[in-house]
């Protein structure tokens, strides 16, 4: 596997990041400035220059980018992907001119090719091929310096989806700036993230070796898989993932496989932790759970994965949610006080997991929160575990000291019952 010279890039470049004000000039649809759509065929080359024509043209309609465009779209043909066009009118800010640009589209499901003035500035996917190629990818591409003109500027972006329930530019933020601030921005985000999973890889390593010194104490085996699993999902779920050369087929399967292991191994940490013994519904649940595992392996087509997590997986994590809440619970009532701290985690991982599932469903649209959830959800968990850690180095600590002063005072009786020995001979 070879892995491409741009991630060390990505993280030079966020280190050398300018203290300067962000100049970047946001596309996204504002009021009296919105994206236009239409699915009927659109001559490129008749958007060299923006006429008043277009501006009154009846082909085009008003829509919400970014967003979800499968509301907006005409019913796909059974067997079909919908395939359409965005248009964005711009004037270009003075603070720009003469300066080299780019712009960002934020996350296009699936293929695209995207145009400036008439003229093609970039494309992913082959629109072609009936299988699914980018429709989580980030697009930024560098605009030619001869296209930008003063006065009005048309984007147009063919678009061709993959799931008939989503398409567009789903999310992230659509913006046209300077080009090293477009991208170090773009860096930034990522390598902050690869930080962030290096520290869940770090907590992971740590509380793996605590098991294999303590191998009784499985709750650490348990955080540890966890860990390590949040950690490689969350990078499957960045942009770095498009700098390996790996299929995007093997991408998802390893990515809906660890899905299929998060919420089992973190069950099994909350029961192992309180103490619960292993239960009969947990050792069919755990199966299911691997077999859903193996299923995700086995399948080649991506477009069941996001079916059976949504319709197979995600149900069946009920019956675990509900356990752990009993056991948590159960605890509690018995005053222990240590659950409030994996309630806490647990409260900011579910905000965090609802906000991304609304935000996916085009109720609004905002940054994923989920990295922030999971960081606050695995803090807490640690917490909780360095807690029980120290108080049995305490306890460990305690029984030492009882023991010295039991057998210092155990010497000095026999020492005494020698010297009475010795006295009556």
């Amino acid at each position: 596997m070879q892995i491409n010279y741009t991630i060390p890039l990505f993280l030079f470049l966020s280190l050398m990041q300018p203290m300067c004000a962000d100049t970047s000039f946001s596309l996204d649809s504002q009021e009296g400035k919105k994206w236009q759509f239409t699915e009927a065929d659109v001559q490129v080359h008749d958007y060299q220059e923006y006429s008043q024509e277009q501006k009154t043209s009846e082909i085009w309609q008003e829509c919400e980018v970014p967003g979800n465009m499968s509301d907006y779209l005409s019913k796909a043909e059974s067997g079909k992907s919908h395939e359409f066009w965005l248009k964005k009118v711009f004037e270009l800010p003075n603070r720009l001119e003469n300066k080299q640009l780019s712009i960002r589209l934020g996350i296009i499901s699936d293929k695209d090719k995207t145009y400036l003035n008439g003229e093609l500035i970039g494309s992913h996917g082959n629109f072609s091929n009936s299988k699914p190629e980018f429709y989580d990818k980030v697009r930024v591409y560098k605009v030619p310096s001869h296209l930008l003109r003063k006065g009005k500027n048309v984007i147009l972006v063919h678009i061709k989806g993959f799931f008939t329930y989503e398409t567009g530019i789903v999310q992230d933020k659509t913006e046209i700036g300077e080009t090293d601030q477009v991208f170090t921005s773009f860096a930034t985000e990522s390598c902050l993230q690869l930080l962030l999973y290096a520290m869940y890889t770090t907590s992971g390593l740590y509380f793996l070796f605590l098991f294999l010194n303590r191998k009784k104490e499985k709750e650490y085996l348990y955080f540890a898989l966890l860990t390590f699993c949040l950690s490689l999902y969350q990078f499957l779920r960045t942009q770095l993932k498009y700098e390996l050369d790996i299929e995007l087929l093997w991408l998802k399967k390893a990515e809906y496989m660890i899905l299929a292991t998060l919420v089992p191994f973190y069950a099994n940490f909350i029961r192992e932790f309180l103490g619960f013994r292993l239960t009969l519904l947990y050792k069919i649940l755990n199966v299911g759970f691997t077999l859903l595992a193996i299923y995700f392996l086995l399948e080649t087509r991506i477009f069941y994965f996001d079916k059976v997590n949504q319709y197979i997986l995600q149900p069946l994590w009920f019956p675990y949610i509900l356990s752990s809440i009993y056991y948590l619970v159960k605890r509690l009532q018995q005053g222990n006080r240590e659950p409030l701290f994996i309630f806490a985690g647990m409260l900011f991982l579910l905000a965090a997991t609802l906000t991304d599932i609304f935000s996916n469903r085009g109720f609004f649209v905002m940054p994923r929160t989920i990295p922030t959830g999971f960081a606050c959800f695995v803090f807490s968990m640690a917490l909780v575990l360095a807690r029980k850690y120290v108080k049995l180095n305490m306890e460990i600590e305690e029984l030492n000291s009882n023991l010295e002063r039991k057998v210092c005072e155990r010497t000095l009786e026999l020492k005494q019952a020698l010297e009475e020995v010795t006295g009556l001979k």
